[in-house]
C-alpha cells in the first residue's frame, strides 16, 4: 500500500510514493469524550513533482485525533497498471492517526493549515458518520478522476452534504474565469517537464470556465473559499483558522506563465535551423544529406508517436480531460509514416515515392489547420495557441526541407560517389 497526493500528478507519480500508515477507527477522543471537533487540514504544495498540487484531509478530534484521507491507492490492486493507463484508477479513503499523517508533511517542509468547521451537533454527527462509512473496507475504493473525483472533491462533497447543500449553493453560481488548465499549469510550474506533459495532454475540456465549486478540486482553493460560506443560521462555516506548521517551501504562483512568446521564438529559431541545414544539405555532400535525413526521420518519429499517444488517450481511455485534443492537428500520427521514407533516403539514397509526398502534404496541411483553428475560439476552444506557435514553424520547415531534399541534384560525396542514387 502506498500514498500519493491527489491531483494531476497521480498520472505520472506511480513510482514515487511513501509508505502508508495503518488505518484506525476514530473512537473516542483522549479522556473518553466523543471526538466531535472537525478540522480541515490543508497541506501546501511541496517541491517534488508529485507534491505540486497540495493535499488535504479532515481531522476528527484535531491534530491528535484521526485523519480521514482520500488520497491513497494500492499498487497490489488487480490490474493496477492497466487501470492507471486507462484512466480507471481506484483510490481509497482511509482513517489514519492524525499525528502520524501530519508529521509526514512537516518532514517535507510543507505548510499545514487547520480550519475548524463551525458545525452544530447534528451536522458534526452527520459528517463523522459519513467519514466512518467511507473508510469501511467495502466502501473505501472510489474511481479517481483528477479534476472531478479526487482527495479534495471528496472532502468538499462530504462537507456539503453535512451542511445540507449550503456550500454548493453559495459557490456553484460564481466564477472568476479560471480553468482546469490554468490551475494545473500554475501548480506544475516548478516542474517544467511535468507542466509540459500535462499541457500537451489536456484537451478542450480543461479550458472551460470553472465555478468556485469546481475550482475546489484544488485543496488550496477549497481552503480559500470555505471561510466565505455562511450556514443557514447565519454562522460562518469556518469558525477559525490556524497554522499548525509553517513550511519552508515557497508558495506556488497565482497565475500560470504566458508561454506564447517564448514558444513562438523557439519555433522560429528551430525552423531557421532546419531550413539552414536543409539548404546546406541540398547543395552539399552526401554526409550532410544523410545527416538531414536522419534528423528528419527522427523528428517525424517523435512527432508521430506524440500524436499517437494523444489519439489513444482520446479514443480508448477514460481520461476525459484528454479527449478531443486539438494538438492532434499539430502532431499528426501520420508523421510516423514519414519517418521511414526519410531514413530510407539516408540509408539507400532512394527518393520518396508518391505516397510519401502525399503524406508530407497531409501533415503540413493538418498543422496549418491547427493554427487557423485559433481564429474560431467558439468552435476550437482549446488554449493551445502557444503549441501552434512552436510546432507550425517546425512543420513548415521540415516540409520545405523535404521538398529541397527530394528535388536537389545529386552531389558527389567526399569519396567521389553520389549523395543519392536516381
Amino acid at each position: 500500500m502506498r500514498r500519493l497526493l491527489c491531483g494531476l500528478a497521480a498520472l505520472l507519480a506511480a513510482t514515487a510514493a511513501v509508505a502508508q500508515a495503518p488505518a484506525v477507527d476514530p473512537g473516542p477522543a483522549p479522556g473518553g469524550s466523543p471526538a466531535t471537533t472537525i478540522e480541515l487540514a490543508t497541506m501546501a504544495p511541496g517541491e517534488i513533482y508529485w507534491q505540486r498540487f497540495g493535499h488535504n484531509a479532515l481531522l476528527v478530534g484535531g491534530p491528535d485525533g484521526v485523519s480521514y484521507n482520500f488520497g491513497y491507492f494500492d499498487f497490489d490492486q488487480p490490474g493496477f497498471l492497466r487501470r492507471f493507463a486507462m484512466g480507471r484508477m481506484l483510490y481509497q479513503a482511509l482513517a489514519l492517526p492524525a499525528p502520524l499523517d501530519l508529521d509526514g508533511y512537516r518532514e517535507e517542509g510543507r505548510s499545514v493549515v487547520l480550519q475548524a468547521l463551525a458545525l452544530d451537533a447534528v451536522q458534526s454527527a452527520r459528517l463523522r458518520a459519513e467519514l466512518a462509512e467511507a473508510v469501511r473496507p467495502e466502501n473505501r475504493d472510489y474511481l479517481y478522476e483528477y479534476f472531478r473525483a479526487n482527495c479534495s472533491t471528496r472532502i468538499r462533497d462530504a462537507i456539503d452534504r453535512a451542511v445540507e447543500g449550503e456550500l454548493r449553493r453559495q459557490t456553484a453560481g460564481r466564477s472568476r474565469g479560471f480553468t482546469y488548465r490554468m490551475h494545473a499549469m500554475r501548480l506544475a510550474q516548478g516542474s517544467p517537464w511535468l507542466a509540459t506533459v500535462i499541457d500537451l495532454g489536456l484537451g478542450p475540456d480543461a479550458d472551460r470556465r470553472l465555478s468556485f465549486w469546481e475550482e475546489m478540486f484544488i485543496p488550496g482553493i477549497l481552503r480559500q473559499y470555505l471561510p466565505a460560506v455562511v450556514l443557514a443560521d447565519g454562522r460562518p462555516l469556518v469558525a477559525g483558522e490556524r497554522t499548525w506548521y509553517a513550511g519552508t517551501v515557497p508558495p506556488p504562483p497565482l497565475l500560470p506563465a504566458d508561454r506564447r512568446l517564448p514558444y513562438a521564438l523557439a519555433g522560429i529559431a528551430l525552423a531557421v535551423l532546419v531550413l539552414s541545414g536543409s539548404r546546406r544539405a541540398a547543395a552539399g555532400s552526401g554526409r550532410w544529406r544523410r545527416g538531414l535525413a536522419v534528423a528528419g526521420g527522427t523528428w517525424h518519429l517523435l512527432a508521430g508517436l506524440a500524436g499517437l499517444v494523444l489519439l489513444l488517450l482520446w479514443t480508448v481511455t477514460d481520461h476525459v480531460a484528454a479527449h478531443g485534443n486539438e494538438n492532434l492537428f499539430l502532431l499528426s500520427p501520420l508523421s510516423l509514416l514519414l519517418a521511414w521514407p526519410w531514413w530510407r533516403q539516408a540509408a539507400a539514397g532512394r527518393p520518396a515515392g508518391l505516397a510519401a509526398r502525399a503524406l508530407a502534404w497531409l501533415v503540413l496541411v493538418s498543422a496549418l489547420l491547427g493554427l487557423a483553428a485559433k481564429a474560431l475560439p467558439q468552435v476550437f476552444a482549446q488554449a493551445n495557441l502557444h503549441w501552434a506557435l512552436l510546432l507550425v514553424p517546425l512543420q513548415v520547415a521540415w516540409f520545405v526541407a523535404w521538398r529541397r531534399f527530394a528535388h536537389a541534384p545529386d552531389q558527389p560525396d567526399a569519396n567521389g560517389g553520389r549523395a543519392i542514387e536516381r
